[in-house]
């Protein structure tokens, strides 16, 4: 594994090949590079002579031969794992065509959404109805191990990789969770992964019930859909089920807000110098109540659309404080299918709060019992689940003001 130090060294050395490369092309000169021989380079260039020379030293004499695509693409995910901001990252071919799944695919693994935080990779949610879920699962459990190998600190897209594989094989995790003083393993059969999002009922009392388990790019079409057969049904109030999604696309946030929110903003994006600009939606929205199921695996897209609907008046919410993820990252394509996602924009909800590292607070906080260590979580729409029972309630009280 190459040390964080190390990729931190290489990503400088890329940013001298890659300024190297153009100032080749812009003045028709490309200079020939032996071992020890030092370009000369522009005056802005100049701080990376020594570093250019550290390259060269590498290739000519470390032990093993070196691969120079490796060393660039460490150097690459050295200078985004720099930043230290947990969803920035660069993605390598694997991790670009990983993403794409995760927004629009289907995927051979066990279910859960990652990300890396603090040098663990902690699990933002587990996919409702997939084998993570089933083997109880939890949003903020941190994985240690895979299969018995010791994965702390490592990059995030050779982890989803260790996980990933053939259905009907089992993969361990070594689970650090909250509250539970010893790591204990979980195994896992690995499935075919169904990337629905969402799930829609009516329940007694003309009440709709909609979940979104991800705001994916194939969203808006099924939640339109199930909203559209619950009014059709004569629904009278919607109970919202956000809870363990990890969010997803702004534009499937911003195309669903649509739908439920009043005319105006649903969020307000603040860029590196202070800039804002906001996202308004045109009414007139749902025009009926609606109450909000939050834990603490609502993150990004989730906390945009909860954070609408509280701001708005139009609902409250219901559940846990939710995750905190308050920043809106853009993916910036690179040749060879590979990419870099870097936060650039930290978000405010309707009413300018801020989300970041705070989450949102419900207005009615209702906290779910761990279960203990082989038993499995209660189903989120299980009848006696006291999140869904606490949200009926507020739900048909709003209905009666």
């Amino acid at each position: 594994m190459v040390s964080r130090k190390r990729a931190i060294v290489w990503m400088i050395v890329l940013i001298l090949v890659t300024n190297l490369g153009t100032y080749a092309l812009a003045t028709g000169q490309i200079p020939l590079v032996r071992d020890y021989v030092r370009p000369q380079l522009p005056g802005d260039m100049a701080q990376f002579d020594k570093l250019y020379r550290v390259m060269q030293l590498i290739k000519a004499k470390y032990v093993d031969k070196v691969d120079d695509n490796a060393l660039i693409e460490g150097a690459m995910a050295g200078m985004v794992e720099s930043l230290k901001d947990a969803p920035s990252y660069y993605l390598n071919a694997d991790a670009m065509n990983e993403l794409m799944i995760d927004t629009s695919g289907t995927y051979a693994g066990v279910g859960i959404q990652v990300w890396a935080k603090n040098d663990y990779i902690e699990i933002i949610a587990p996919i409702e109805g997939t084998p993570a879920e089933k083997a109880g699962l939890l949003s903020m459990d941190k994985i240690t191990k895979v299969d018995g190998k010791d994965i702390v600190g490592a990059p995030i897209d050779s982890v989803v990789n260790l996980i990933r594989g053939t259905p009907g094989t089992k993969v361990t995790l070594t689970i650090l969770r909250e509250g539970v003083k010893e790591p204990f393993e979980v195994t896992i059969t690995r499935a075919q992964i169904e990337l629905k999002s969402v799930f829609s009922k009516m329940l007694p009392d003309k009440m709709g019930y909609i979940r979104i388990s991800s705001f994916a790019e194939n969203t808006t079409k099924p939640f339109t859909d199930a909203l559209n057969t619950l009014k059709g049904q004569g629904m009278v109030g919607l109970l919202l089920d956000l809870r363990n999604d990890p969010g997803g696309s702004l534009k499937t946030c911003e195309e669903i807000a649509g739908a439920l929110v009043p005319a105006g903003p649903i969020l307000h994006v603040v860029d590196r110098d202070g800039r804002r600009e906001t996202y308004d939606v045109p009414g007139p929205g749902l025009k009926m109540p609606i109450v909000v199921l939050v834990n603490g695996g609502s993150a990004s897209a989730s906390e945009i659309l909860a954070g609408a609907i509280q701001d708005s008046g139009i609902g409250a919410l219901v559940g846990e404080k939710t995750y905190g993820k308050g920043s809106v990252q853009t993916i910036y394509p690179l040749p060879g299918n590979t990419g870099v996602k870097i936060t650039t924009y930290k978000y405010l909800t309707r009413n300018s709060r801020t989300v970041d590292k705070v989450g949102l607070t419900p207005d009615y906080v209702v906290t779910m019992p761990k279960p203990k260590e082989g038993q499995l979580p209660m189903k989120l729409d299980d009848p006696k689940n006291p999140q869904l029972i606490k949200a009926i309630e507020v739900l048909n009280a709003l209905l009666k003001k």
